[in-house]
């Protein structure tokens, strides 16, 4: 696997034949064919950012989101020097958390 952004969490399919795996910052979880060798997205548009996926042995997966897109994520993404400067204000005390 090439280009992945971040990858978060990873899981095994119940007949074996796939992975799938979650990438944070594109809030995509995709499935990786392993005789095939070939991806597929699994699902896209998440509302928040993932951080790990489970199988529950009832067709169902489950992921993981600790927090939701704000505008200031959003802006972050786009612009790494924002990035930088929340973290700045975070470790002197100014929560960032104010823009949801």
């Amino acid at each position: 696997l090439r280009d992945l952004y971040f990858a978060n969490g990873i899981t095994m399919s119940p007949d074996r034949s796939h992975l799938v795996f979650c990438e944070t910052p594109i809030r995509r979880c995709s499935k990786y064919y392993i005789s095939e060798e070939r991806v597929e997205v699994f699902i896209q548009g998440l509302t928040g950012y993932p951080d790990n996926i489970r199988y529950d042995g009832n067709d169902h997966y489950w992921i993981a989101m600790p927090s939701t897109v704000t505008t200031l994520w959003k802006l972050g993404m786009k612009y790494p020097f924002l990035r930088k400067l929340t973290a700045m204000a975070a470790k002197y005390g100014f929560d960032p958390m104010f823009m949801k």
